[in-house]
């Protein structure tokens, strides 16, 4: 009869031995920003959404791939480190709060304040203004600028 315990834990040995090197050496491509002042890091890794601004004044926004130390695309479109003057993050998440919060709370408020009437106009400041929380909300994340961080790619 064979020992299956022994030679599961030999696989998982093995197994561990074999991936080991190469979990040591992955390493997540990315930028990393650095605080001038403060030393703080950020890193942003690949495939993050993010927004750029550059010294043109061009915008770019979506997920990010590296191409190599100096470049980078965003939706087809190449843009070299040096030409960017602000990285902001952009997570799905608060894109997707925004419009629950603007589709689903702020505009129905709007509409029957104008639907009933009456009274109900008295209502229509708070829809407005959760309307305007809804617009707001892409804008929490901070804005990297060159002037106070160092951007580095990470290949």
């Amino acid at each position: 009869m064979i020992n299956w315990t022994l030679d599961c834990k030999k696989f998982v040995i093995f197994s561990l031995i074999l991936f080991s090197p190469t979990l040591s050496n992955a390493q997540d491509k990315g930028i990393d920003l650095v605080n001038r002042r403060t030393n703080k890091t950020t890193f942003l890794k690949e495939n993050k959404r993010i927004l750029i601004k550059t010294d043109k004044g061009k915008v770019f926004k979506g997920k990010f791939k590296i191409i190599d130390s100096e470049s980078m695309v965003i939706r087809q479109d190449t843009i070299a480190m040096n030409s960017v003057v602000k990285i902001k993050r952009r997570p799905v998440i608060l894109a997707v709060v925004s419009g629950v919060v603007i589709a689903g709370i702020g505009s129905p408020i709007i509409v029957a304040c104008a639907a009933t009437g009456g009274v109900a106009w008295l209502v229509l400041p708070i829809g407005v203004a959760i309307d305007g929380i809804g617009l707001a909300i892409p804008a929490i994340p901070r804005g990297h600028k060159k002037e106070k961080w160092e951007y580095t790619i990470v290949n």
